[in-house]
C-alpha cells in the first residue's frame, strides 16, 4: 500500500509534464513561413514531375502528343522550366509555398481543361513563384 502512494503521484507527475509538451514541436505558421527558397533546378523538377503525372493520367503522352513517355515529357519539360527561371526574378530561387500551391494547381486541374504552358495557371506563372528575394 505504501509503494502504492509513493507511485501515483510520481505518475501523476509524468503525465502532467508530458501533456504539457504535447505541441511544443508542432510547426507554427511563422516556422513554415520560414522556409528556405527552393533552388531553381530543384523546383522545376518538381513542377515537371507533377505536370507529367497529371500529363500521363489523362493519356496526354505518347503517339499524336508532345511526349513520347513519362521520362521525355519529364526531362523538356524541365528544361524549359529551368530556363524560364533563369530571370533576375528568381536567381534567389522559388518560393516554397508558391511552389506547393503550384504543384496542388496542376495536381488538381481537370483533364478535360488542357494547357500548354504553366503560365496558363495562375499558381504557377513566374511572378508568383520567383518573387524577388528580399537583399540582406
Amino acid at each position: 500500500m505504501i509503494s502504492y502512494m509513493r507511485t501515483v503521484p510520481v505518475l501523476a507527475a509524468v503525465l502532467v509534464s508530458c501533456k504539457g509538451d504535447r505541441g511544443a514541436h508542432k510547426p507554427d505558421d511563422a516556422a513554415r513561413a520560414e522556409r528556405p527558397r527552393v533552388d531553381r533546378v530543384e523546383a522545376a523538377a518538381s513542377i515537371a514531375r507533377e505536370r507529367c503525372h497529371r500529363d500521363e493520367r489523362c493519356n496526354k503522352l505518347g503517339p499524336g502528343h508532345p511526349y513520347a513517355d513519362s521520362a521525355d515529357c519529364s526531362l523538356n519539360v524541365e528544361r524549359e522550366l529551368v530556363d524560364e527561371f533563369k530571370s533576375n526574378a528568381c536567381e534567389g530561387g522559388v518560393e516554397p509555398k508558391e511552389l506547393d500551391e503550384c504543384v496542388a494547381a496542376i495536381r488538381g486541374h481537370d483533364c478535360a481543361n488542357p494547357f500548354n504552358k504553366l503560365e496558363e495557371l495562375a499558381a504557377c506563372r513566374e511572378s508568383e513563384l520567383c518573387r524577388a528575394a528580399p537583399r540582406m
